[in-house]
């Protein structure tokens, strides 16, 4: 095969597809050649392992992440503000299955690894402090009922990312079917 430039994105979007169909255990360089029609050398030419590789992609998703999150307008209430943020969250879903894979990573497999798992954790950290903000201002608001922690709030938060959309629903719907779920729960007019 022809060496040729691989443009940033075409990297990021067969990472992630090979993610979701192989898992990180049966994801290598060869295939990803393979994928991108090129030699498995020209992959090495930008990236020295897959570790680096996976984390890069994971950076890059967070960072579209987090620049959507600060892009919100704080002129709208903080409860369309968590709703809001259900939807970026849901736009990206696949970062949360792919990161269940962090703990495979070997970290110490290059100071590029290790730095971009730290980053992952520190920007995770900053959303959840967001979510977690957003809550107490809710509850501050008389929007969200202040007798449950908004550490269990938030957790909930992003626990309901997780769940997989078997409805096929788009992503909005899903999102804001999720989010009608967490805001007014399960109860019918007869509940009490």
């Amino acid at each position: 095969m022809a060496k040729r430039k691989i443009e940033f994105q075409d990297f990021m979007n067969e990472t992630e597809r090979l993610l979701l169909e192989k898992g990180y255990e049966s994801f290598h360089f060869k295939l990803l050649a393979d994928r991108l029609n090129v030699a498995r050398s020209t992959i090495y030419e930008y990236y020295a392992n897959k570790e680096e590789l996976v984390t890069a992609y994971m950076l890059n998703i967070m960072n579209w992440i987090t620049a959507e999150s600060n892009a919100l307008e704080s002129s709208i209430s903080p409860l369309q503000q968590l709703k809001s943020l259900m939807h970026i969250f849901i736009k990206y879903s696949q970062i949360h299955q792919i990161s269940q894979m962090i703990p495979l990573i070997n970290r110490s497999s290059s100071p590029a690894v290790k730095s971009s798992i730290d980053r992952l954790s520190e920007e995770h950290e900053k959303l959840y402090q967001m979510i977690t903000h957003l809550i107490e201002k809710a509850k501050d608001a008389g929007e969200i009922r202040p007798d449950i922690p908004s550490s269990v709030l938030a957790r909930f938060y992003f626990t309901a990312i997780d769940i997989p959309n078997n409805e096929a629903l788009t992503d909005r719907d899903w999102s804001d079917m999720i989010f009608l779920v967490l805001y007014e729960g399960m109860k019918g007019s007869k509940g009490s």
